[in-house]
C-alpha cells in the first residue's frame, strides 16, 4: 500500500520522501505507483510527520497561516528546521520555510495530520519565549557564579529608553556583582534623551554612566564595535551588549534569558548569547535584505536601502577584512544583538580590529557586512565552537485557595521548564491542585508573596510567578 502527500488538486500527488514515484510502461509521463529504493513497494503512515527524528519526539511540527512565517519544525533547543516538503530560506529570514516547488511562497506541508484550522495561536511562538535556552561559556571549566565580579552594561539604543534595560539587568544582578556601570550608545536625531539618562543615574545599583551619542549608521553592532575601542583598556569582568528593543521583542523572548544570567553572572564568563546560537556556513551571503520589523509589521526604518558587502561570502570577509581564523565547518554565530563576554574574551581581537569594523559600519544604516559582524561576535572573542545550551528553571507558586488551579490534563507531569509549587501550613490537611507539588512550609504567606527569594525551595530559580485561585470559580 502506497501512501501519498495529496497537492490541492485530488488527482495531483506525489511519493513520500523515503519512495519513488514509478511511470507506466505505456506512458513514461504518468505515474502510476510508489516504491523504495529495494524497489518494493512503497509502505508509509497516512500520518507521517514532515519533520526529522519525529519518532523519537525530538522535533515537533508547528503549523502557521501567516503571510510571513510558513510551516516549520521546532526543535528542543528552540531552533528549527523545514518540513520534508520545504526549504530553508536565505539567511533563515522570514518566512523561514518555503514552498519546494513555488519558493516565493511560505511553506505548507502537505505531510502530517489535517492543519488545525481555527486553533487560537499564541502570541509568542513555542521556542521563542521562556522555553528558548541561551548559550553560556566560561573559561577554565564550570562557571563561577560565587566570586565577586564586575559588570558592564552597554546598551545601543535609537527611539526606546534605556532606562528599563539597564534597570532589570541591575536588579536581576546579585550583591556580589559590583560595580555595576552603564554605557549609554544613542543614535536617535535627538540623541541621547536627557530623562532616560537621568533615571539610569538615579539607580543606585549602577556605580557610573556614560551617555555617547552617535551617527545612525551600522545598526547595534556599529555601537558594540566603537564600545570595544573606547574602553578596552578598562573592561569590566563581563560585559553585556544589549539593544534597546532587547525587552520589548516579545517575540524573541532574549530579555528573559538576558536576566537569568544576570541572576548568575559568572565571574569567568567566556561568552553569552541570548537566544541559541547556530553554526553559520563560511559560505553566508545577503544578497537582499528587509528589516524584520518592517517585512511583518510594516515599522521600517527611514533608510532600508541596502548595501552589498564589497568582499563576500562570510569566510573571506572574517579571513581577509579582519584577520579572524575560523575552523572548517562554519562560525559559531550569535543573532539578534543580545549577548555577552568576559574581559579576556574581548581582549582577544585587537582593538585594531574593533576600529576597522566601526569604519566598515560607518558606511550606512543597512549592510551586508552588519550581518557578517552579527554572526562573527563569537569569533571576535575566539569562541571557536557553540557555547553549551542552559535551560531556564522558573516556578509557579500558589498558597490558600486552590480552585482554578488544576492544570490541563495535558500539561500534568510534562517538563516545560516550569515547576508548579503549592505552598500549605504544616498543619494543613489538603491535596495540591492537579499537576501542582504540594510543599509544607513555616514561611508566611505575606513573606512568600512579597519575597520568594527568601524561601529556600524558590530561591533557586532563574524567575517564579506567584498566582491566586480564579475569584469567579471560588466557593
Amino acid at each position: 500500500a502506497c501512501v501519498v502527500a495529496q497537492e490541492k488538486k485530488p488527482d495531483v500527488w506525489s511519493c513520500p520522501t523515503d519512495c519513488a514515484a514509478v511511470a507506466a510502461p505505456s506512458d513514461p509521463g504518468r505515474r502510476v505507483a510508489c516504491i523504495r529504493a529495494d524497489g518494493q513497494p512503497c509502505v508509509s503512515h497516512a500520518r507521517r510527520s514532515p519533520c526529522r527524528d519525529n519518532a523519537t519526539n525530538a522535533t515537533e511540527l508547528e503549523w502557521h497561516d501567516e503571510r510571513w512565517h510558513g510551516d516549520v519544525c521546532r526543535e528542543p533547543d528552540g531552533n528549527f528546521h523545514c518540513p520534508v516538503d520545504c526549504s530553508r530560506t536565505h539567511g533563515s529570514r522570514p518566512p523561514y520555510c518555503l514552498k519546494a516547488r513555488v519558493a516565493t511562497k511560505p511553506c505548507r506541508t502537505n505531510f502530517g495530520p489535517a492543519r488545525p484550522w481555527g486553533k487560537p495561536k499564541p502570541k509568542v511562538l513555542p521556542g521563542w519565549g521562556f522555553e528558548q535556552p541561551y548559550s553560556l561559556a566560561c573559561v577554565g571549566g564550570p562557571c563561577d557564579v560565587v566570586k565577586a565580579t564586575s559588570l558592564d552594561i552597554v546598551v545601543a539604543a535609537y527611539d526606546y529608553g534605556t532606562a528599563p534595560v539597564v534597570m532589570a539587568v541591575a536588579a536581576a544582578a546579585p550583591a556580589r556583582v559590583a560595580p555595576v556601570r552603564a554605557f549609554l550608545y544613542c543614535k536617535g536625531p535627538a540623541g541621547c534623551d536627557p530623562a532616560d539618562v537621568a533615571a539610569v543615574r538615579a539607580l543606585e545599583r549602577v556605580a557610573s554612566v556614560e551617555a555617547i551619542p552617535l551617527p545612525n549608521v551600522g545598526r547595534c553592532d556599529h555601537a558594540y564595535a566603537t564600545h570595544a575601542v573606547r574602553r578596552r583598556d578598562d573592561l569590566a569582568d563581563a560585559t553585556l551588549f544589549l539593544k534597546d528593543t532587547t525587552p520589548w521583542h516579545v517575540h524573541l523572548g532574549s530579555m528573559v534569558n538576558v536576566l537569568g544570567l544576570a541572576r548568575a553572572l559568572p565571574a569567568n564568563l567566556e561568552a553569552f548569547c541570548a537566544r541559541a546560537p547556530i553554526s553559520e556556513s563560511l559560505a553566508f551571503e545577503l544578497p537582499t535584505y528587509e528589516s524584520e520589523q518592517c517585512y511583518r509589521f510594516g515599522k521600517c526604518y527611514a533608510d532600508e536601502s541596502y548595501q552589498r558587502a564589497s568582499l563576500r561570502p562570510l569566510g573571506a570577509w572574517l579571513t581577509a577584512r579582519v584577520g579572524v581564523r575560523v575552523g572548517e565547518l562554519g562560525v559559531a554565530a550569535c543573532l539578534g544583538g543580545a549577548f555577552g563576554a568576559g574581559r579576556e574574551a574581548i581582549r582577544r581581537t585587537p582593538a585594531a580590529t574593533y576600529a576597522a569594523l566601526a569604519s566598515e559600519l560607518s558606511a550606512g544604516d543597512s549592510l551586508e557586512a552588519g550581518h557578517f559582524v552579527e554572526r562573527a561576535w563569537f569569533a571576535f572573542f575566539g569562541v571557536a565552537r557553540l557555547p553549551p545550551l542552559v535551560r531556564n528553571r522558573a516556578v509557579v507558586y500558589a498558597f490558600g485557595d486552590a480552585a482554578g488551579l488544576d492544570l490541563p490534563s495535558d500539561r500534568a507531569g510534562r517538563d516545560d521548564g516550569w515547576d508548579y509549587l503549592y505552598f500549605v501550613r504544616e498543619d494543613a490537611a489538603t491535596k495540591a491542585p492537579r499537576g501542582w507539588r504540594l510543599v509544607f512550609s513555616r514561611t508566611p504567606a505575606t513573606t512568600l508573596k512579597a519575597a520568594p527569594h527568601r524561601d529556600p525551595r524558590l530561591a533557586a530559580y532563574a524567575h517564579s510567578l506567584y498566582v491566586e485561585a480564579r475569584p469567579d470559580v471560588r466557593t
